[in-house]
């Protein structure tokens, strides 16, 4: 099943920047986002098809922009280490765009990173990148208007 940005408004109403680029063969949404702290992430790339939200960030030593998965209804959701070399968090949001849960994530194992609660996003970050930018779970929203 072919996974697809949603469109989706928040209802803190600040836009993120959405911007279609080339990363390796074929072509991949990135957004700019933006957070309740004032932080600001650029060209973050989207998982957007089934093939690219169980791929993640594997393979790759490269995981300074992370990974945003964005899905249209909010679910209970799972995220594993396989085949990724380089140790990762992932943050999960709910539907207002609130990060209720920080999940810090070894590389190369199968150990599963369930959410806590349904959750419409995640972001998948450097080990250490959340806390860097003063991301708190329960009081960090992350802001954002349409991806295309």
């Amino acid at each position: 099943m072919i996974m697809k940005v949603a469109r989706y408004t928040c209802l803190l109403m600040l836009t993120v920047a959405c911007s279609t680029g080339v990363a390796t063969d074929e072509q991949t949404t990135k957004c700019t986002l933006h957070f309740s702290t004032g932080q600001i992430l650029t060209n973050v790339p989207v998982a957007e098809t089934q093939m690219e939200q169980e791929r993640g960030l594997s393979k790759t030593h490269d995981v300074s922009r992370g990974m945003l998965f964005i899905w249209p209804q909010a679910a209970m959701r799972v995220f594993w280490m396989r085949d990724t070399w380089m140790p990762l968090q992932v943050g999960f949001f709910d539907s207002s765009g609130n990060l209720f849960q920080i999940e810090d994530m070894e590389p190369n194992t199968d150990t599963l990173h369930e959410s806590k609660q349904a959750a419409n996003m995640a972001l998948e970050l450097a080990s250490g990148q959340y806390q860097a930018m003063g991301f708190v779970a329960g009081k960090t929203v992350l802001l954002r208007g349409q991806c295309n």
